[in-house]
């Protein structure tokens, strides 16, 4: 259908979001600053850009300052006025998507193999489960391989409901302070 047709039908003072079109102006803006577009999302009167910092992909700590956003904030605010391709007032947000990234495609899994997810399936696995929670093996271009509690899955991205990355903060265990000393502990050393 006709994208001026569609617009045509809409109820008076609503427009129509053109999430392409958007993308296709704004992707190379956060590009061309060194950064990645995760993602844009539209919500009633508010357009969220999530970007990375190309290091994330290698280091998940790497993340998007502050200054980032306001800096990509400012260059993608410019161009949207200037082709004016959302009509009527609408706020601007620039944000990360988070260390718990949602991970809406293929490209977004392949993006993070090795990385530890939660899947919540719209249909149980084999083992009855409605929700894994592994490290992502492979993907191909309708399914992913995890290993889930050390066992392989292989999960359709169809049946795929909802999924993010999991982030665990690592290290070691804490070590338990060391007891002060009493004086008289102290003496009977001496």
């Amino acid at each position: 259908m006709d994208r001026h047709l569609l617009e045509e039908s809409l109820p008076e003072g609503t427009h129509r979001f053109d999430a392409e079109r958007v993308r296709a102006l704004i992707e190379p803006i956060v590009v061309g600053k060194g950064f990645g577009l995760w993602d844009i999302e539209w919500t009633g009167s508010i357009l969220r850009v999530f970007i990375e910092h190309p290091a994330q992909l290698d280091d998940p700590l790497a993340g998007v300052t502050l200054e980032d956003c306001a800096h990509i904030s400012r260059a993608v605010s410019l161009a949207l006025d200037e082709v004016d391709v959302i009509p009527g007032a609408y706020n601007l947000e620039v944000s990360s998507p988070g260390l718990d990234k949602p991970l809406r495609s293929a490209n977004d899994f392949k993006r993070q193999i090795g990385r530890l997810a939660k899947c919540k399936l719209k249909e149980a696995a084999s083992d009855g489960q409605m929700a894994l929670r592994g490290t992502i093996l492979a993907v191909g271009s309708e399914s992913i391989d995890m290993e889930v509690d050390g066992n392989p899955f292989t999960v359709a991205l169809a049946n795929i409901r909802e999924a993010k990355l999991v982030f665990e903060v690592g290290g070691e265990p804490k070590k338990a302070p060391k007891k002060k000393k009493t004086k008289e502990a102290q003496k009977k050393r001496k």
